[in-house]
């Protein structure tokens, strides 16, 4: 969030980037600090589509981020045939 990056370094706090806007604002204002991001995989609530991703792609793996995830809509079930393609999405990008 806009004027955060004080309370990330005072509290040892790794912001994870959601969006395109997230990705602008983490390298303008704290591009020092480490960070993780979010891919949308199919939970549609939070996370990058696949496009906006991909256009985000060598900036963010040149900034070496902590961590890369998704979040599994069907996590609760874990045979359902959701998990599987959502961990598909997430390894194509």
């Amino acid at each position: 969030m806009a004027g955060d990056t004080e309370g990330l370094t005072r509290q040892n706090l790794i912001p994870l980037l959601n969006s395109t806007e997230q990705v602008a604002r983490h390298f303008s204002d704290a591009p020092a600090l480490p960070f993780g991001f979010q891919l949308d995989t199919g939970m549609n609530r939070l996370g990058m589509e696949p496009d906006e991703f991909n256009a985000q792609r060598e900036r963010l793996l040149a900034a070496k981020p902590r961590l890369a995830m998704s979040h599994l809509a069907c996590a609760d079930e874990p045979d359902h045939p959701m998990n599987a393609a959502q961990l598909a999405m997430f390894l194509a990008n």
